[in-house]
């Protein structure tokens, strides 16, 4: 597409335009109305059948049009407010759901954590008795490993005594 540095001239002299065109300033553009909304639009029709009423029927059906009218405006009005009423509603669920749904998952890991520091608990329940009466005969014996089993032995005893994370 070629950029024209001038406007033509128009070639009917007939048209209307004299081809002195200049470019408008953008901050003159209005901005785009409403459309029609609310009693404007209902009214708007109400005065085009009451206005000429032989096009719409003739005079005993211009106000049977004209309540139609008004009839479907107030339907139209109710209906917004159900919806907007619905999607406060909805809008409420929505948010109580996310807030369960968070609750949720951090139960589902404090429970995944207890389980594994469960297992932690039982092993070291296990083996701490083995380690330290494996501790108290090497100290009959005289042995020198006898103080860093027993001390490990001590360590796995007490491990059953560490708090679980966060809150209970």
């Amino acid at each position: 597409m070629e950029v024209m540095a001038e406007v033509p001239t128009p070639d009917d002299s007939d048209s209307g335009v004299s081809g002195m065109q200049q470019a408008g300033d953008a901050s003159e553009v209005a901005a785009t109305p409403a459309p029609l909304e609310g009693q404007l639009l209902q009214q708007t029709f109400i005065g085009l059948v009451a206005g000429s009423p032989d096009k719409y029927g003739g005079r005993q059906n211009a106000p049977i049009i004209s309540a139609f009218i008004r009839d479907s405006a107030y339907d139209k009005d109710q209906a917004r407010l159900l919806a907007a009423q619905k999607q406060r509603e909805l809008d409420e669920a929505t948010s109580k759901l996310h807030a369960k749904e968070l609750e949720y998952a951090r139960l589902e890991e404090k429970f995944n954590a207890s389980f594994r520091t469960n297992i932690v608990q039982k092993v070291c329940t296990f083996f701490s008795p083995i380690a330290l009466s494996l501790a108290v005969d090497l100290f009959k014996a005289n042995s020198n490993s006898s103080y860093l089993i027993g001390a490990i032995g001590l360590g796995l005893v007490l491990t059953n005594f560490i708090p679980g994370k966060g809150k209970n």
